[in-house]
């Protein structure tokens, strides 16, 4: 239309594009393998009371609502971490 011709990336080019999307999703469907899922929950959550937090129910029991589990391996932000240095390497 403006004078150049219309010109088809190389096929490596293509497949170098589509590559990081396709690393993305492996990675995340290996993480919902329940296998893998257990495990990430088994050794990558940290269960802790919230510092100066002491609440009691009526009966005077802890509150339940006071633990916070950070499920740090089971994050999709982690995920995303590590299908980027797939990608660097």
């Amino acid at each position: 239309m403006f004078g150049a011709p219309d010109t088809r990336p190389a096929a490596r080019q293509v497949w170098t594009a589509i590559a990081r999307y396709l690393i993305i999703i492996v990675i995340f469907s290996i993480a919902q393998v329940p296998i893998v899922k257990a495990w990430l929950t088994a050794f990558g959550s940290v269960t802790f009371r919230w510092p100066g937090l002491n609440v009691i129910d009526p009966a005077g029991n802890p509150v339940v609502a006071q633990l916070f589990k950070l499920d740090h391996l089971k994050a999709a932000g982690t995920s995303v971490l590590i299908s980027g240095a797939v990608l660097m390497a």
